[in-house]
């Protein structure tokens, strides 16, 4: 009888544990959310281009490029990511940040000298998933109308 018993707390245990875990993987996935500042997303760092730890608010492009200031009011802040820009033009790859807003892709470097790209959505022919080394199926190519 008494093996009986203490079975049943051992099981009821096991069920409390498992609730647990459920309530903290709930809990986990709304600071994800909160987090991600648009609710009903779920943030996944592992998908995709590589987020940065620490999402900018947006006041932080206006200071990195001034010239958008008069934009301030349409130009809204939607992401950034932590990547590697290059250019046709500029076979040196730059390490930085691209953010993306409702009205620009703005790349910004600062590891060898400011590299600084700012590419309306209006210019943007295309977006097309493309290879870096050749290989590697993890890069965008944006090509621009000229």
């Amino acid at each position: 009888r008494e093996k009986k018993r203490e079975k049943e707390r051992e099981k009821e245990r096991e069920r409390e544990k498992e609730r647990e875990r459920k309530k903290e993987t709930e809990r986990e996935k709304e600071r994800k959310m909160e987090a991600s500042g648009r609710e009903g997303e779920e943030v996944n760092r592992s998908d995709g281009p590589a987020m940065e730890e620490e999402q900018c608010d947006g006041e932080v492009i206006f200071q990195l490029f001034p010239e958008l200031k008069d934009e301030q009011r349409e130009c809204i802040f939607i992401t950034d990511y932590s990547c590697m820009c290059q250019t046709e033009d500029d076979n040196l790859p730059h390490q930085g940040t691209m953010y993306i807003t409702t009205e620009h892709i703005l790349f910004y470097s600062s590891i060898i000298g400011e590299y600084r790209m700012i590419i309306p959505f209006s210019d943007v022919r295309e977006i097309n998933k493309s290879n870096s080394a050749w290989v590697l199926p993890n890069a965008i190519s944006v090509i621009r109308f000229r």
